[in-house]
């Protein structure tokens, strides 16, 4: 039986006012020493202005590009458009002219509008809109046009305010809509000007020039623009990025960028110059790309001192197993000292199926067949669980880990910092959950429940699955499982294994792999810990039975 679908929610006509109101005051309250003058005079300004003047200015901030058409601007909300352009512009938000420069024209213009301006022009009306724009451009100083132009002016602003709320440079006014829809929910996090991330204008400025830089360099790389790629690289080597920054949060994102840069000019055979920005940067896989440079170019010691210290102090598992492969392949030729290959001391069986919409779930009906529970797992039981069990721990209030309202974790969640800044508070709840165990998190379920956590999927995770995985595993093996995911939470999250079963209260986690799949690293490790705590495990292969 058919049933009413729900009526989409219907926003306020101003929403988008009263978000901005709310982002500009949390700016005020938290960063006002860090504002200059002109931001700080354009906050009083938009204060002063009537409502529709406030509106008309966030939806001009909130397009992109600086100039517009004011017979392309429909927005019911406000009454008078014209009038409220015309407020705009005497307190100097924009300006207004129907006789814009004429690359600016043309760039407003429909290519049958521009051929209808230029009516004394020779060409035909079939060639491209450039070629008419390229006759305008050397014909016409300017263009007098049937609407106005709109300049919108303090543009610059937005991007400050946006940072200083988000503590990013990717969010925007969208993350409101969002929450405004109930589409997101967000935990109820204690702000304050304590905590806040940023402490000098300087951090402001390099987090915005820095942010430009890694825009540039993704929109080069996406449209394979060596040349430009190149420009970027050049320009970056010559500039104050190359300087070693002591505010660890600006650091990170100069070596993060540093090392995209490096990876780019690998990849054109720039490796010279590719070995100065990976020197540059101690994130992976900055060691990893200078080693096998320093091998390919047959100098193996320089390569095998790298690969030494990685082994001695790598920065992640993954950082570890990958020097593990490089120094089995560089002691063939130096004397390094090569760990041995990790081996799998988990089991594995082959079975022949019939392989429908998925072969997880094929395997999975298969062992139902046998009297399993089966669940579809992967990356999403563990972490749930993780996120659950330590709710409070992560949402707790802690310098620089929450900046606004619309966090699904705290911003060192996938640094070394998060466990040892909250060492304390985890100890404290491990032995918790060796004495009393888990059943608490039920609790935490039902009064979370469709609240944002990077750890858990509301809409895979439910009670029946999460009551069959705790009262399957011991409180030891819960205990190990989420240490394991401490020691390197942005790796460690991924890897887990396809499918959960539980048969007559005994737990099995099972990696499926099909025809011509094969195990990743992260995976093994998962399996063979797995097996380390004594939880049961295996990788099943599953050949077709139609072939």
């Amino acid at each position: 039986m058919p049933t009413e679908k729900t009526p989409p929610p219907v926003l306020p006509d101003f929403y988008y006012l009263n978000n901005f109101l709310t982002l500009i005051e949390y700016v005020a309250q938290q960063y006002t020493d860090l504002l200059n003058e002109n931001e700080k005079a354009w906050i009083d300004c938009f204060q002063m202005l009537p409502r529709d003047g406030k509106a008309l200015t966030v939806r001009l901030l909130s397009r992109r590009g600086i100039w517009f058409r004011e017979d392309k601007l429909k927005y019911s909300e406000i009454k008078d458009l014209s009038a409220t352009l015309a407020e705009l512009e005497r307190v100097g938000f924009v300006s207004l002219s129907n006789q814009p420069a004429t690359e600016v024209a043309c760039d407003l213009l429909t290519k049958p509008e521009l051929v209808n301006l230029l009516s004394d022009c020779p060409l035909k009306k079939q060639e491209k809109k450039q070629v008419f724009v390229d006759y305008a451009l050397e014909t016409k100083p300017t263009l007098t046009l049937p609407f106005q132009c709109i300049a919108l002016h303090h543009q610059e602003i937005m991007p400050v305010f946006l940072l200083l709320f988000f503590g990013n440079a990717h969010q925007d006014l969208s993350q409101f809509v969002l929450s405004d829809l109930g589409i997101h929910q967000y935990e109820d996090v204690e702000i304050s000007k304590a905590y806040r991330l940023f402490r000098q204008r300087k951090h402001i400025t390099d987090w915005l020039s820095l942010s430009e830089l890694s825009e540039q360099l993704w929109l080069a790389t996406t449209a394979k623009d060596i040349p430009c790629i190149l420009g970027i690289a050049s320009s970056v080597q010559a500039s104050t990025a190359f300087e070693t920054i002591e505010w660890q949060p600006m650091e990170r994102k100069r070596q993060r960028l540093l090392t995209r840069i490096g990876r780019e000019l690998e990849r054109q055979s720039q490796l010279d110059d590719a070995v100065l920005f990976y020197q540059q940067s101690a994130l992976p896989p900055a060691r990893e790309r200078l080693a096998r440079i320093y091998t390919k170019q047959n100098r193996l010691a320089l390569a095998a001192d790298i690969v030494k210290d990685m082994l001695e102090s790598p920065v992640d598992e993954d950082e570890q197993e990958t020097a593990g492969r490089i120094a089995r392949q560089l002691a063939k030729k130096t004397e390094i000292n090569a760990p041995e290959k990790i081996k799998a001391a988990f089991e594995s069986e082959t079975v022949s199926l019939s392989i429908g919409r998925s072969v997880e779930l094929t395997v999975a009906e298969y062992y139902q067949s046998q009297g399993w529970q089966a669940w579809y797992s992967e990356n999403l039981l563990l972490n749930a669980v993780f996120g659950l069990t330590f709710w409070d721990i992560i949402f707790s209030p802690v310098e620089g880990a929450f900046l606004n309202p619309f966090q699904r974790s705290p911003r060192d969640m996938y640094h070394e910092s998060f466990s040892s800044t909250r060492k304390d508070m985890l100890e404290s709840r491990f032995r918790q959950i060796t004495q009393h165990g888990l059943d608490y998190i039920f609790g935490v379920y039902k009064e979370k429940h469709g609240t944002s956590n990077d750890w858990v999927n509301w809409h895979y995770v439910t009670e029946e699955l999460l009551s069959a995985a705790i009262n399957s595993l011991s409180s030891a093996q819960w205990v190990g499982c989420f240490r394991r995911l401490l020691f390197d939470l942005r790796a460690n999250r991924k890897g887990h294994p396809d499918l959960f079963m539980v048969k007559e209260g005994k737990p099995c986690f099972i990696e499926v792999k099909g025809p011509g799949d094969s195990l990743q690293y992260h995976q093994i490790r998962w399996l063979n810990y797995f097996d380390h705590l004594g939880i049961e495990c295996k990788v099943v292969y599953v050949e077709s039975a139609t072939q």
